[in-house]
């Protein structure tokens, strides 16, 4: 298998469909449409440079946009295809860039810098259009189903001109800089009704991305700092969970949630890919916290009866916070159970040893540290400043084998079971290959009895703009790290 892609054919646009069953590439050639399982290509078509190749599910229907390499395919310039039939079912042009292309199954939305545009899919019918603040990264979101059909993008950024509380030597409050300031927030807009719905106060500096759940429910973002990742209720903009992807910031490329809402994916300029988990796929409101380095006033009004919010800066229980969000080295038998079990007793995550760093051996002692450190004095210290102690790390992590700066798109699948003798062992101590290489998922071998010896993982794929495509297994009792189970080759 090739390494590296030709320098003939580069890739301008990466994405998986809306229920990650199908993979979309454009390239300077073309586009391309995969089948994820089992792989093989299903569609390709070379006609000149590709920059958005956007799929409605695992239809016919497509859309796309150049790169303006030709005249016939601007990039202000959209084209609606239908695959199976060979032809383009309808072109609209737009004043500047198209930036990005989202559909369901009755809406089609194109986003421009400044403009947004929304589509009756149907039969093709301009409905509305939102003027938005420059938006040049093209950031927003489309609810795949149509029960709850909102749309999230960046809200223009937060001004108050009505008191500006200048100081006498003309220096304005810090009070007033910092709502002046703040440019993280998200709108939530009914795409069904064509209405805003809510403001949801995300972050205080830029966004670099926003997902949305496949049932329209949660809402996950991310700023450009990206070391924090939140998870918002949709419909009510409360803050439902907050994880910490890293201590140093990076870019965070993409953001996405499992189909049944317990696990977020965020992946970023470094090559590892974070996966965080939810829960048992329900959510509690919490108050929102405008930063997670300020500390809140203590709320001493709060019972335990109440504390089952999450994330630093709201209320909570130590015990209910790991139910919530369970770290990477919680155990797994003493959350459910609700025991105060023996450390030694704990189940630990799969470990990869190829990955075993003094980074991460440091990380690791320093989150053991501070869970003991949150359960020793957690008791004598109100709710909002014991979960400021708890450290929220991800629950499971993949690294993808590529340079820094590739970007990544992930999509959270199936189970799958798959036998004990096809799968690389990855423990703490030792590592091997039963045979010799990656293991195809899609090998009917794999599959075994539930009276074998089996493992179910959940699965992970990953497509990188490098031109590959990688199928990971997750343990979903224990997370740690991800095991590669396979890799093509998307670019010829």
């Amino acid at each position: 298998m090739a390494t590296n892609t030709t320098p003939n054919e580069s890739i301008n646009f990466i994405n998986f469909n809306q229920d990650g069953s199908c993979i979309s590439i454009g390239t300077n050639r073309g586009y391309k449409i995969f089948n994820c399982e089992p792989f093989g290509k299903c569609y390709t078509r070379s006609d000149g440079g590709i920059g958005i190749v956007e799929m409605l599910f695992s239809t016919s229907l497509i859309a796309i946009a150049g790169i303006g390499d030709q005249p016939s395919m601007s990039p202000r310039r959209l084209k609606i295809i239908n695959t199976k039939r060979h032809s383009t079912i309808c072109e609209l042009t737009f004043p500047t860039t198209i930036l990005a292309v989202k559909m369901n199954k009755s809406r089609l939305v194109v986003l421009l810098e400044e403009q947004i545009y929304i589509y009756d899919i149907h039969n093709m019918r301009l409905l509305h259009t939102i003027e938005t603040s420059p938006n040049p990264h093209g950031l927003c979101a489309l609810s795949p189903t149509t029960d709850t059909n909102y749309l999230v993008y960046p809200s223009p950024p937060k001004t108050n001109l009505l008191n500006p509380m200048v100081t006498s030597n003309g220096a304005s409050n810090d009070a007033q800089k910092e709502s002046s300031n703040r440019n993280g927030d998200v709108i939530v807009f009914n795409a069904q009704t064509l209405q805003p719905l809510v403001v949801v106060e995300a972050h205080k500096t830029t966004l670099a991305a926003l997902a949305i759940s496949y049932d329209g429910t949660l809402l996950a973002t991310a700023s450009d700092k990206g070391t924090i990742v939140r998870v918002f209720s949709v419909e009510t903009g409360v803050k439902l969970y907050q994880f910490r992807r890293g201590t140093y910031p990076t870019k965070i490329y993409s953001l996405s949630f499992s189909r049944d809402n317990k696990y977020l994916t965020a992946s970023s300029a470094t090559e590892t890919v974070h996966i965080f988990k939810l829960g048992d796929g329900t959510c509690m409101d919490m108050p929102l916290s405008d930063d997670p380095l300020s500390v809140p006033k203590p709320d001493y009004s709060r019972t335990e009866s109440s504390g089952s919010e999450n994330s630093t800066g709201n209320g909570s229980l130590l015990a209910d916070q790991r139910r919530i969000s369970t770290g990477s080295y919680d155990s797994v038998d003493s959350r459910d159970t609700g025991t105060n079990d023996d450390i030694n007793s704990k189940v630990e995550p799969v470990i990869d040893i190829s990955r075993r760093t003094v980074g991460r051996m440091i990380r690791k002692s320093s989150q053991n540290i501070g869970r003991r450190a949150a359960e020793k004095i957690g008791t004598f210290l109100p709710p909002r400043l014991t979960s400021m102690l708890e450290p929220h790390r991800h629950f499971a992590s993949l690294k993808v084998p590529a340079a820094n700066g590739v970007k990544n798109v992930v999509y959270v699948g199936r189970e799958i079971t798959v036998s004990s003798s096809g799968l690389p062992v990855v423990v703490e101590g030792e590592i091997s290959q039963s045979n010799g290489g990656t293991t195809d998922i899609n090998n009917d071998s794999l599959i075994s009895n539930p009276d074998d010896n089996s493992n179910t993982l959940l699965h992970v794929l990953v497509v990188s703009s490098e031109g590959y495509f990688y199928s990971y297994g997750l343990n979903p009792e224990r997370g740690g790290d991800c095991i590669l189970l396979n890799q093509y080759l998307l670019a010829e």
